[in-house]
């Protein structure tokens, strides 16, 4: 088994419009695809072309942009071209909806993914789901547990008296603003400026909107421990400040959902409460904060399974060993 820093080995010619900077190899061995420094439909147009013209000298294509992966699909159908082998990494739909627009869109992607010899989905069920949802046999579909953006996972110390939340995409904030409202805890938020003029937060909740990364972050690795209040979705969310928090040894608590099951076991290495439950949040988030031996116990036991299961140079392996199995299967 080759080491972090190894590059693996390969003979396959493998494209991708996925950029990974932190991992050397990932440039060196793959055909990276150049994006756009514009925004906008024509770059939408310029990155497709880019990806369709790697993709038709490839053995294996890996597509972190369904765009792509729908240009590429349909050439490859319309064409009969069995290669190269097609993969789509963090895969994701949205929630079903009444309209002759998303039927169509359904239609086009069920033609055009047809084409794709593997799909890797970032929770389990989302397989199920997609696989109903496509029309395709749920033996394509793969679950590749997704990675932290900690490259370095520690313990890192508490250095304020604060309970940390933060993201944009199908966060509860409504229930995380009622359960606040009934525990002597300093909650500390970062959303969206829409969210945060939506919901109405009690006082001991302080909100911050759209605040750089940098700032994200150092409020992340200070918190003595982090919440994650989810709605329920045909898609899985969170994983990324979920697993940063596990990444920093951070006690967590979060809404069990499509996804999240798959990455807290609960009452070891994290607290799952039911969704919308505004109760059952409020008696956790007082348990975990009255209780700094069970916190830090839920923080260490995270931070382990995230240097077992969840490092980027982990998540990067997988894919590309998959690809090179699908391409060679092509030969």
């Amino acid at each position: 088994m080759s080491t972090p820093d190894e590059t693996p080995a390969s003979t396959v010619r493998v494209a991708t419009d996925v950029v990974i900077k932190q991992i050397a190899w990932w440039a060196e061995q793959l055909i990276v695809v150049p994006a756009p420094t514009w925004r906008g439909h024509w770059a939408s147009v310029q990155i497709g072309w880019r990806a369709l013209t790697a993709a038709r000298s490839a053995d294996a294509f890996i597509s972190g942009n369904p765009r792509n992966a729908l240009i590429i699909g349909l050439w490859k159908r319309l064409t009969g071209q069995t290669r190269p082998a097609l993969m789509m990494v963090e895969m994701r739909l949205d929630d079903p909806r009444p309209g002759l627009a998303w039927r169509a869109k359904v239609a086009l992607q069920r033609f055009a993914y047809a084409a794709v010899d593997a799909m890797c989905v970032s929770a389990k069920r989302e397989a199920l789901v997609y696989a109903e949802r496509l029309a395709i046999p749920a033996g394509r579909f793969h679950f590749v547990p997704w990675h932290t953006n900690v490259l370095e996972p520690r313990m890192a110390p508490v250095t304020g008296n604060y309970a940390f939340a933060a993201g944009r995409t199908s966060r509860d904030w409504r229930t995380l603003a009622a359960a606040a409202e009934g525990v002597d805890v300093q909650i500390t938020v970062v959303c969206s400026q829409e969210d945060a003029a939506a919901v109405r937060f009690p006082s001991n909740v302080t909100v911050l909107t759209d605040i750089p990364y940098d700032r994200y972050r150092s409020l992340l690795e200070g918190a003595r421990l982090v919440l994650v209040p989810l709605e329920a979705h045909a898609y899985s969310s969170g994983q990324v400040v979920i697993l940063e928090a596990m990444a920093l040894g951070k006690p967590l608590i979060t809404t069990r959902v499509l996804g999240t099951e798959d990455y807290v076991t609960d009452g070891v290495d994290g607290v799952l409460v039911p969704p919308g439950d505004v109760a059952a949040l409020r008696a956790a988030i007082h348990d975990v904060a009255t209780t700094p031996g069970r916190a830090e116990a839920l923080g260490r036991t995270a931070l382990e399974k995230v240097q077992r299961q969840h490092t980027l140079d982990q998540y990067v392996r997988t894919i590309f060993d998959l690809a090179v199995t699908k391409a060679a299967r092509r030969a």
